[in-house]
């Protein structure tokens, strides 16, 4: 498990469904709370001249069950949840009032280092995602789930960390015309379908191993192949064999100087991109024309993913706890406008691209979120779902992610 994601493990135990009713509208009193790590997700945005009506519609407007004001800061924050090391305070201190609320409301808006905490349940629409997509997770400690569209409130466990012998799947990845999916869990990669029926009445996944463990990989959906990064006693080599583990064949050899991960691959252009001591380096299929520094030596990668027809790569650079940015290049790291800022950001450890919408699974203080970024406004993010488990790697599932680019000539491994 990646360190900084271990950092900011934890398990969640329940959600909120305590409220006070009795102001006779939609808007329901939960309670004093500190401001530490109350609210799930750790959504939260500062306004000038906070009111209540503002938080509220604000975290509507994100999909969130929990509308949290800390007016004296002029902080809101928005969830879907209460965190179990959250400290419930007496309501006595929140005790500032939040003035522009409906007459004879008399609700308050935090106080000292406390916030009132609201239940905006009632005024939430169902998360719908376009399209039909699925989202395939590698989780802790659930193993591999498959999230359908179009509310993701049902998911199927691919597999399970019982089938792995390990605490997480720590990648993911699938074939969507061969109906397999991948995991890489305890140094090895894992084999099953996507579809659960046909795995309850199996013996388990496949495993694929190498004779060191495998650090990274990526399934070669056109060409039936899996690529992935191995180290030694002295290299990390990259490697590629077929879908059942056969006809291995060692094409490269990188230094051994921090991890490999985040294997991608566009079968169409034969290039091979991975994420190695959060710097992106390519090469080719055929192992040839290796380029290391396709992002600058000065960004800390976290993910990324490819958009195939463009030919080009989006990666997430961390900044710090609060700040990171969305940057996209094309396949030799030449910038194609400026770094995008996140808003409210938290780190982002797998992102997906389709329809141009881009979506971010993010790490917040207890909980694995999801948001969405829809086409020419990547500063503004959309919640989608908070997942109870830790997310470890994510992946869209659909199958026009696979098929061939419109502009492409499939160019032959040489």
């Amino acid at each position: 498990m990646d360190f900084y994601k271990q950092l900011s493990f934890t398990l969640l135990t329940f959600s909120v469904f305590l409220f006070v009713s009795g102001t006779g509208d939609e808007l329901r009193y939960v309670g004093c709370f500190d401001v530490a790590h109350s609210v799930l997700s750790k959504l939260h945005k500062y306004f000038y001249g906070l009111d209540l009506n503002k938080c509220v519609n604000y975290c509507a407007a994100l999909n969130t069950r929990q509308a949290g004001i800390h007016k004296s800061e002029n902080f809101c924050y928005c969830g879907d949840g209460i965190d179990e090391n959250s400290e419930r305070k007496d309501d006595t201190l929140c005790n500032i009032s939040c003035g522009q609320d409906k007459p004879g409301a008399n609700r308050t808006c935090g106080g000292e280092n406390v916030m009132s905490l609201y239940d905006n349940f009632p005024t939430l629409k169902p998360t719908m995602v376009d399209n039909n997509i699925s989202f395939l997770l590698g989780t802790a400690p659930e193993g591999v789930r498959l999230y359908r569209s179009p509310d993701l409130h049902k998911y199927d466990t691919l597999m399970s960390t019982d089938t792995f012998n390990d605490f997480s799947s720590d990648e993911v990845d699938y074939h969507y015309a061969k109906n397999l999916g991948f995991a890489l869990a305890d140094g090895k990669i894992y084999k099953s379908t996507l579809t659960p029926n046909s795995n309850a009445n199996s013996t388990g996944p496949t495993v694929i191993k190498d004779d060191f463990p495998i650090a990274s990989f990526a399934v070669d959906w056109f060409h039936d192949t899996i690529y992935w990064a191995s180290r030694d006693h002295s290299n990390y080599s990259v490697k590629s064999v077929d879908l059942d583990g056969g006809n291995a064949t060692t094409l490269l050899k990188i230094q051994t100087s921090g991890t490999v991960q985040c294997m991608e691959v566009d079968p169409y252009e034969r290039k091979l991109f991975w994420i190695r001591d959060r710097v992106i380096e390519t090469a080719d299929l055929s192992g040839k024309n290796v380029q290391s520094s396709i992002s600058d030596d000065s960004e800390f990668v976290l993910t990324m993913t490819l958009d195939l027809e463009r030919q080009q790569i989006y990666y997430i650079s961390y900044h710090s706890r609060m700040l990171s940015s969305l940057i996209i290049t094309d396949y030799n790291g030449l910038k194609l406008q400026q770094p995008i800022n996140i808003a409210d950001s938290t780190p982002s450890f797998s992102i997906g691209l389709f329809g141009g919408q881009l979506f971010l699974c993010s790490n917040g203080a207890t909980e694995y979120t999801l948001f969405k970024m829809n086409p020419g406004n990547f500063t503004e993010k959309m919640f989608v779902k908070a997942f109870r488990v830790v997310v470890q790697h994510m992946k869209l599932v659909h199958p026009d992610l696979q098929k061939p680019p419109k502009s492409n000539n499939l160019k032959e491994i040489k």
